[in-house]
């Protein structure tokens, strides 16, 4: 099935599951989204959101494709919701073209991303949660992105392993600074326990733009572990944190492998 969208009308959402019944929570069914196109028909008529999960428990989305715009517009995946919803799974996800790709807010916990691909998108996965959620697992994935990879604030724990990121380079943007992987916990937390592992991290312009592979801020009790990461000025940066093991990982064309002011 394809959605395209024809109008410029703003906040616009191609497929849309609600679900706030009177109790919520974990006894909710299954929910199934797969094998959807979503586009726009032209550059100012775009979907705002491909497929947004409010309150949802339990929705597996399977081979949904999304293109956005060429000036990055529109989000695949919103998910978010005012009640504790958990464990939802997206899986052979193909996003082109957009400002994010799977984008994480309310109070949601537990998100499983795996085989996707995302070309020339802002942020890939933008984690913005209310407050600090557990829990994010992302794998055997590719992402080219123009400013992160992976973007993640008031995340707990998370197992990022097995992916390939690219900085996307034709198109500019004007933040000056891109992460493969940018993790912000705002505040640490004894709870952060984060594996980041077996991942290619490839940058490409470091002419006009900081290129950082692994970006922690204020993490505590996490693993980084045999990532390859080339082509970037800073490998592995820490900032404001404590028991994070960082070992067997290769470093090409890095201008500093390992930076870690605060500890």
């Amino acid at each position: 099935m394809s959605l395209i969208n024809d109008s410029a009308v703003k906040d616009a959402r191609a497929l849309s599951l609600i679900n706030y019944a009177k109790g919520g929570g974990a006894e909710t069914p299954t929910k199934n989204v797969h094998d959807i196109g979503i586009a726009g028909s032209s550059k100012p008529k775009h979907w705002e959101y491909g497929v947004v999960l409010d309150g949802c428990n339990f929705t597996n989305v399977d081979r949904l494709s999304f293109n956005g715009s060429n000036s990055l517009e529109g989000t695949a995946i919103l998910i978010k919701g005012i009640m504790n919803q958990v464990d939802n799974y997206i899986n052979q996800l193909r996003v082109t073209e957009a400002n994010n790709g799977i984008l994480v807010e309310g109070n949601t916990e537990g998100v499983y991303i795996n085989q996707i691909t995302m070309i020339a998108v802002r942020n890939g996965i933008y984690w913005n949660t209310n407050s600090f959620e557990p829990f994010l697992s992302v794998s055997n994935s590719h992402i080219n992105s123009v400013v992160n990879g992976i973007l993640a604030k008031n995340l707990l724990q998370a197992i990022i392993t097995g992916n390939l990121f690219y900085q996307h380079n034709r198109i500019k943007d004007k933040k000056s600074e891109w992460s493969a992987i940018k993790i912000d916990g705002k505040r640490s937390t004894y709870f952060d326990l984060t594996v980041i592992s077996n991942n290619v991290i490839h940058g490409f312009d470091k002419s006009s733009t900081k290129l950082i592979g692994i970006n922690l801020q204020k993490r505590q009790n996490s693993i980084i572990t045999n990532n390859i990461i080339f082509r970037t000025h800073v490998g592995i940066l820490g900032k404001e944190t404590r028991n994070i093991s960082v070992n067997n990982n290769s470093f090409a064309e890095v201008d500093q492998n390992i930076i870690r002011p605060n500890q």
